[in-house]
């Protein structure tokens, strides 16, 4: 009898061991990849972080290319001017396109000033 009793409270102990090592496997396991999520998402938020920055690179380079394409777009004229019409014609076809004051001024080789006078005399025609 105390021998069946003694058999019954060893399986008693060694399940209990058995469940206690079970939780702390859980346990270790649910650590780790708790550990695992942390570093997954720490690595997403740096891809993103990443990303943003190329994308404000390819968006800069973007811009500067559209500059240039609209340099470029128009013809080159001899700076030779027959008279002033043929001056205000071509500083309002470039304002119309998107030219800055001093980007005509430079393409037609005259002053920044003498744009803004004629784009105000225009405009206040």
């Amino acid at each position: 009898m105390i021998s069946a009793t003694l058999d019954s409270i060893n399986r008693e102990l060694y399940n209990l061991e058995k469940k206690v090592y079970s939780k702390e496997k859980e346990k270790i396991m649910s650590k780790q990849l708790e550990e695992l999520l942390n570093n997954l998402a720490n690595n997403l938020n740096s891809m993103k972080i990443s990303q943003n920055e190329e994308l404000a690179v390819l968006y800069n380079k973007i811009s500067h290319l559209e500059e240039r394409i609209k340099y470029l777009s128009l013809p080159k004229f001899d700076n030779n001017f027959n008279n002033k019409k043929e001056i205000k014609s071509r500083i309002k076809e470039y304002k119309s396109i998107g030219y800055s004051v001093e980007e005509i001024a430079k393409e037609l080789d005259i002053s920044v000033g003498e744009v803004q006078l004629i784009l105000n005399l225009e405009r206040d025609s």
